[in-house]
C-alpha cells in the first residue's frame, strides 16, 4: 500500500503516506501489516530486516481528572529476514534485546506520526471516540459536540512490546562475527 486517504464526515480531508498507513494498521489491523522492518544495527550503517510474524494491539480508553486518555498496547513478534550487518552479531541475547528495543521504537514512531496527522484532521479514524463512549457513555455524551476538538488534543500512550522469536539460521563462527 502506498499510503491511504483520510476522510471526516464523509470528505476527504487528507492523505497519509505508506508508512503512516502503516502506523494506523499496527492499531486497526495489526495482524495484515505486510512488509519487512529496517533498523540499524548498533554502531554500523547497515541495516537489519525484521519481518513481523504476529501483531495483536489493545485500545484501552481512559478517564483520569475529568479529561480522556488513551493507551494503545502493541505487541509484535518478528523474525530476522536479512542481515547486511558486518560485526554485530546477532544470536547473542543482549544483542537481540536491543534490536528489540530498536523494532519497538520504529513501530511506535510509525504509529506516533500517524497519530499526529490524524489528529490534524481531526478525523477520529482510529475509532478513539467509540471506545470511549464504550467505556464511559455518560461523561462522553457530555462531550460529542465537541469531540473533533477534544479528539485534536487526545494524550495518547504508546506501549510496543516487540519480541525477535528467532534470529535466523546463522551460527557463530561461520561468518565474520565477533
Amino acid at each position: 500500500m502506498n499510503g491511504g486517504a483520510v476522510f471526516r464526515d464523509d470528505k476527504l480531508v487528507g492523505w497519509l503516506t505508506r508508512k503512516e498507513t502503516r502506523g494506523l494498521n499496527w492499531v486497526l489491523k495489526p495482524n495484515e501489516v505486510v512488509g519487512g522492518i529496517l533498523i540499524k544495527a548498533p554502531n554500523e550503517e547497515t541495516k537489519i530486516t525484521i519481518e513481523t510474524v504476529q501483531a495483536k494491539s489493545q485500545v484501552e480508553a481512559q478517564l483520569e481528572d475529568n479529561r480522556f486518555k488513551i493507551k494503545l498496547k502493541i505487541d509484535v513478534e518478528g523474525d530476522i529476514a536479512e542481515d547486511l550487518s558486518r560485526n554485530y552479531n546477532i544470536t547473542r541475547a543482549a544483542n537481540i534485546a536491543q534490536l528489540n528495543k530498536r523494532f519497538a521504537q520504529v513501530i511506535k514512531n510509525e504509529i506516533i506520526n500517524a497519530l499526529k496527522k490524524i489528529q490534524k484532521y481531526k478525523a477520529d479514524i482510529f475509532g478513539f471516540g467509540e471506545k470511549i463512549n464504550e467505556e464511559y457513555p455518560q461523561e462522553f455524551k457530555k462531550r460529542v459536540d465537541n469531540w473533533d476538538e477534544i479528539y485534536a488534543k487526545l494524550p495518547v500512550k504508546i506501549e510496543v512490546t516487540a519480541n525477535i522469536r528467532r534470529p535466523g539460521l546463522i551460527e557463530e563462527g561461520i561468518g565474520t562475527y565477533k
